[in-house]
């Protein structure tokens, strides 16, 4: 079987980066397991294959086009119109990148692919895919509708038809993605709760995470860890507010507790801003992660806006230490892991000190939430499992 794998907005293989870039990488060696797959990349930056019967055909410095349209509450009232109107056309959201379609629609001349895939509608669209409906194979992950839903109450309008505005665009984003993804040969979503689409299957997150973890000792640090992209807005925004409004609780009850923070940034003010905070240190980028989980006692995933699931909270599962989240950061697992029994859930800023101040204090206790985890996740969110599904699933469609 061939294979064609179109990527656009992220790093894939060597130097992952973030939550996105990881899930590419692990759809692609899971695709791998069915053919060989032949990758074109519209990435930034060069990419290089590390993964069997995969190859990097095709890379692209240009920068990617995306419609604006569904990033803001403003609209022109031809768009507007458009949207209204058109709301099942991918197209009304967005636009059309000739150049890229070119360049996919020579490959496939070229060479029979019997599998064309990608990572998000918006991908799909903008490189032309939709002509290949018969074949085309979709890891959507989020599910933009409720994604979008969850953040108009935080939005600000300057009038009450701005925001009916949005809630309509939202909406027909909706009946656009229902639409779209039951033309595909197959879809897969991230959150079995919230599927973009009915018939979408659930393919869990996954970590890269595979070196065993020593278990947490009295030695260990009193040491939390955020792991995230901080140029993704929700990271940043949930690290800023644990910073400002819950850390310093912490700090009173337990002065030596100390929070490190590691994920790239490109905002290397909000990286000085982060360590000139007490008890604060933003590593960025480390080479090795398994470093940091090894010098902390819990992971915190202050996750409070966003869409699909947080490689954060799966990634957590496998570490050794107990993790306490948001309900936002636990998002898509609650079916799965038990609150406060496989980890701890904060629904509120108290909550969050709480629980972390007597994590960070009792050994016996965040070891027993750690095995837990591990369990869990070991049982619904390993690497096997994920290629498994996306195996069967595609071989039976």
């Amino acid at each position: 079987m061939n294979i064609l794998f179109i990527s656009c907005n992220y790093r894939m293989f060597e130097g992952v980066d973030c939550g996105a870039s990881n899930r590419s990488t692990m759809f692609v060696k899971a695709l791998s397991n069915l053919g060989h797959v032949d990758v074109v990349s519209f990435y930034k930056e060069p990419i290089y294959s590390n993964v069997d019967n995969c190859d990097v055909v095709y890379c692209s410095s240009s920068e990617n086009k995306v419609n604006p349209q569904t990033t803001g509450p403003a609209h022109t009232g031809a768009k507007f119109l458009k949207l209204l109107f058109k709301n099942k056309d991918v197209y009304s959201y967005y636009e059309l990148d000739k150049e890229k379609e070119s360049v996919v629609d020579d490959f496939v001349q070229k060479k029979h692919y019997d599998i064309i895939a990608c990572r998000y509608i918006e991908e799909a669209a903008i490189c032309g895919l939709v002509k290949y409906f018969d074949r085309l194979v979709i890891d959507v992950d989020d599910n933009l509708e409720s994604g979008y839903k969850r953040d108009i109450p935080n939005m600000q309008f300057r009038h009450f038809w701005n925001k009916w505005m949005i809630n309509l665009t939202v909406r027909n984003i909706g009946k656009m993605s229902e639409s779209f993804l039951s033309k595909v040969k197959c879809s897969f979503c991230s959150n079995q709760l919230e599927p973009p689409y009915s018939k979408s299957v659930f393919l869990h997150n996954v970590t890269t995470i595979s070196e065993i973890i020593p278990a947490i000792t009295e030695t260990t640090p009193v040491r939390m860890l955020i792991v995230g992209w901080l140029d993704f807005w929700p990271n940043k925004n949930g690290v800023l507010y644990f910073v400002e409004n819950i850390l310093p609780k912490i700090r009173k009850e337990n002065p030596v507790a100390e929070l490190y923070i590691v994920g790239k940034s490109k905002d290397s003010e909000f990286l000085k801003r982060l360590n000139e905070t007490d008890g604060v240190r933003a590593l960025g980028f480390v080479e090795d992660i398994n470093a940091e989980y090894k010098n902390c006692r819990v992971v915190v995933v202050p996750v409070y806006q966003g869409a699909g699931t947080s490689v954060k909270f799966v990634e957590g599962l496998f570490v050794n230490r107990p993790i306490v989240s948001t309900p936002m950061g636990a998002r898509g697992f609650e079916c799965i892991c038990k609150a406060d029994q496989d980890y701890m859930l904060a629904e509120n800023d108290d909550e969050f000190v709480k629980k972390i101040v007597k994590l960070l204090s009792s050994v016996e206790m965040s070891t027993q939430i750690a095995n837990n985890a591990y369990k869990v996740g070991n049982e619904n969110f390993s690497q096997k499992r994920f290629i498994e599904i996306v195996k069967n699933t595609i071989s039976n469609s």
